[in-house]
């Protein structure tokens, strides 16, 4: 089998899923409000990285799976609600006497956009790299986090209050 026959078969069976995954993230981010931007632009080598997003009482915490990209390599960018995290690396191999047929591993890009809830305190946005997976976590503003509020007697009611010594 040729080198040619090699890739040809190789693309005729990605092709299918590189458009599905294409779509489905399209679709995901019409539905969760990445505002508009017409025909996308990236590069077909762009990938989307892995999102796992929850929230508890005190923030939003978002989780991305970015295996192989330094720190530095990382741009989180917070404009208005949207929250864009972007990046790169190279897969550094030493290459003596291989002779690639095909080779898609070697360079890492990603782009994640997310439109983010109104109550995040944008002051407040702290984000860690550990073993691949980027932790961002987004404080939600204290005016908007729940709080239990007390219920007070009034006036009427504290005058009436049977006294404990009489």
């Amino acid at each position: 089998m040729t080198t040619r026959s090699l890739d040809r078969q190789a693309s005729y069976s990605l092709v299918p899923f590189e458009a599905l995954t294409n779509r489905l993230d399209q679709m995901f981010h019409d539905f969760f409000g990445e505002p508009a931007r017409g025909v996308a632009t990236t590069p077909a080598s762009t990938r989307t990285a892995p999102l796992d997003v929850w929230e508890d009482e005190a923030a939003y915490h978002l989780e991305l799976e970015v295996p192989g990209v330094q720190m530095e390599n990382i741009d989180i960018v917070l404009e208005g609600r949207e929250l864009t995290v972007r990046g790169s690396g190279e897969e550094e191999r030493e290459e003596k006497d291989l002779r690639y047929h095909r080779r898609e591993r070697r360079a890492t890009h990603f782009r994640r956009s997310l439109v983010l809830p109104d109550d995040v305190d944008s002051e407040q946005v702290q984000a860690t790299l550990d073993d691949g997976i980027l932790h961002v976590t987004l404080t939600k503003q204290e005016s908007r986090k729940p709080r239990r509020i007390e219920i007070k007697p009034t006036a009427a009611q504290i005058e009436t209050k049977p006294s404990p010594s009489g």
